[in-house]
């Protein structure tokens, strides 16, 4: 015969029990794995006719000698024979799995539990139909049990005032209040509960009382007619057949007797009456608390408050939770006891106040509150996966022009077909470009899953009959024409160049600026692509030799921030600047004009830095206002620069 095996995707199924992902009554619960069988050496392929994954949810009695009920089930087809044939050959097979069981299964099904009178079973089945064969029977099962609990807060009543009820009688009468708990509580779940006690004589008093939580199972037949005997499955449910005369007079010779109530403690309390007709209770105690701290307050009254824990699982029983189905009916109850004793009276008596209802669940508040914060975190999750598929920023429509509105004020549009739109300038002009096979992102959910197109609009350079615009810098025609110059003027917190004075090496050096050939400071303070760059009109490549070259940018007052002077010396260039060259050979820097200076008023080393400004001391060189010098080696080029 063929072998059966289940074997999860994750976890292990080493036990009686499958794993699975997923709350009961919150999230689908998802179990996947592989069913697998194997074929001995010597045994021949089996003849199939359908391999099928089955999940059910049954509920037993096993009072009254033993009924189920099926209360829900779903079925998936693994592996079936071709359209014509009857029968396929198995042998050494294996196909993965998954079935869902939904969210709205948890209000037919039940949670797994087990009661010595009553137990609920979830179970996975791979059920093989095959050919049948003599004393082995048609079909092969391998079966777990699923280990499933319904995470869903049932549905609980208005909240109600709580009801006074008078126990006892003569001078023992007792009003009493009794304030249950409104919620759904689990295992390890406390909850208090608050008694009132006023006797009705002043002279009697309150001792002791006690609260018990109950547990009562009640059981009634399925059905009672000839064909729910002839059924062969007794899940299913017969029509009751029509009464005649003598059932309604049997019925009425025996009537109902009251419910049998046992104390837990009975070893017979689990036993019911053979009488299959009758309803049958059975109470158990779940829990029970004691208090005999009991506070007298003001007109008679006696004040309690306790708490109550449900107890854990303990091995494989279960204390159940509350729910109604065709075969039983479990509610659990408080039940108070309190013992009074009057003044006159030697002997104390124990009055029992009416059960309120409670509701319980099989899982606890935080276990509850967990798997809504998982579903609620899966819900996130997959909305963040998703987020491509929302309308955003500038591909929710479709096919959408992209544009700078501040280049030509284009509107977006949709569609394939683009049409310029007229521009606010017209050096500007539209160039569409068409991007296919891009991944939709950014599009609505309902929106098909093909290759999408997008249209892009960017600036196109000016026509050739237009004029270019160029940013350049007018030139500068001399020093003593400041006044007429386009550039702006220097800041006010500095003091201007003055011209009329004839050390104009002096007023240069007052300014304190560099004069280098690597790195300024206008390039270290500003970045590379807010540098104002200088152009040459025309296509005049001598043009920057035939005008003096910018000595220093913050003399032409470009607006660079205030360099305040702290009186420290100027600190020389992270690069060697051009003036380095010439200090081993004694040689005056290559400056133009008024700024050239003789080999010996400079000394040995040639100044890098400029000095302070208001400098009244100056270099005499009458003959050197109208000279210039450029070194090369030990050579030197001298002329003559007309001004």
């Amino acid at each position: 015969m063929l072998e059966l095996y289940l074997v999860p995707k994750q976890g292990n199924a080493g036990g009686r029990v499958f794993p699975h992902s997923g709350h009961l009554g919150v999230t689908s619960v998802v179990i996947q794995g592989s069913a697998i069988t194997k074929l001995p050496r010597e045994c021949d392929p089996l003849q199939v006719k359908a391999v099928s994954l089955r999940v059910r949810c049954t509920e037993y009695r096993t009072l009254k000698g033993g009924h189920d009920h099926l209360l829900w089930e779903q079925s998936q087809v693994l592996h079936s024979p071709t359209p014509g044939q009857e029968y396929v050959d198995l042998g050494d097979w294996q196909t993965s799995f998954k079935m869902s069981i939904p969210v709205d299964a948890a209000l037919q099904a039940r949670s797994s539990m087990c009661i010595r009178e009553y137990k609920v079973v979830w179970r996975m089945e791979l059920v093989i139909d095959h050919k049948p064969i003599p004393y082995v029977g048609n079909s092969m099962t391998k079966a777990f049990a699923l280990d499933l609990l319904n995470h869903r807060t049932p549905t609980l009543s208005p909240i109600s005032p709580p009801t006074a009820r008078v126990v006892g009688a003569d001078v023992y009468a007792t009003e009493l209040f009794l304030n249950a708990p409104h919620g759904a509580y689990g295992p390890t779940d406390t909850f208090t509960v608050a008694l009132q006690a006023r006797p009705i004589d002043a002279a009697t008093t309150v001792k002791k009382v006690t609260v018990v939580l109950e547990r009562t199972i009640e059981s009634t037949e399925a059905r009672l007619s000839r064909d729910s005997f002839k059924d062969p499955s007794p899940s299913r449910s017969s029509t009751p057949s029509p009464p005649n005369k003598i059932s309604s007079l049997f019925r009425r010779s025996t009537s109902p007797r009251p419910p049998l109530q046992r104390i837990p403690s009975d070893p017979s309390m689990h036993q019911s009456e053979p009488d299959p007709s009758h309803l049958s209770v059975v109470r158990d105690k779940i829990s029970e608390v004691t208090c005999t701290d009991v506070i007298p307050g003001n007109g008679g009254n006696h004040w309690c408050a306790m708490s109550i824990s449900l107890p854990r699982r303990k091995g494989k029983w279960d204390i159940g939770e509350t729910h109604h189905s065709e075969l039983v009916s479990i509610s659990y109850q408080l039940r108070a006891t309190i013992v009074v004793k009057h003044a006159r009276r030697s002997q104390s008596k124990m009055l029992v106040c009416p059960p309120v209802p409670v509701i319980v669940t099989s899982v606890s508040i935080a276990e509850r509150a967990d798997a809504v914060a998982s579903a609620d975190a899966s819900v996130t999750k997959e909305k963040k996966r998703h987020r491509s598929s929302r309308r955003g920023l500038y591909m929710h429509e479709g096919n959408i022009d992209i544009s700078e509105p501040m280049l030509g004020g284009h509107k977006r549009r949709t569609g394939r077909s683009k049409s310029p739109s007229s521009h606010a300038s017209p050096i500007i002009h539209a160039i569409t470009g068409v991007a296919t096979d891009v991944k939709p992102i950014l599009l609505p959910p309902d929106h098909p899953g093909q290759s999408q197109s997008i249209s892009f609009v960017f600036p196109s350079p000016p026509p050739h009959e237009s004029a270019p615009y160029i940013n350049v810098l007018p030139p500068i025609q001399s020093f003593h024409s400041m006044s007429s110059s386009q550039l702006p003027s220097p800041p006010a917190s500095r003091s201007g160049v003055d011209v009329d004075t004839p050390d104009l090496w002096r007023q240069f050096q007052a300014t304190g600026r560099r004069i280098s050939a690597t790195t300024s400071e206008e390039d270290e303070v500003l970045p590379s692509r807010s540098r104002q760059k200088l152009h040459a009109v025309g296509d005049d490549r001598e043009a920057a030799f035939q005008r003096p070259s910018l000595p220093s940018l913050d003399a032409l007052g470009l607006g660079l921030p205030y360099v305040p002077d702290d009186g420290r010396p100027r600190s020389r260039p992270r690069t060697a600047p051009i003036h380095s060259t010439f200090s081993m050979h004694k040689i005056p820097p290559p400056l133009s004009g008024a700024l050239s200076v003789p080999d010996g008023n400079l000394g040995t080393r040639p100044v890098t830095s400029m000095a302070r400004m208001g400098s009244n001391n100056s270099l005499a060189s009458a003959g050197d206002d109208n000279r210039f010098t450029f070194a090369f080696g030990a050579a030197s080029v001298e002329g003559d620069n007309q001004q």
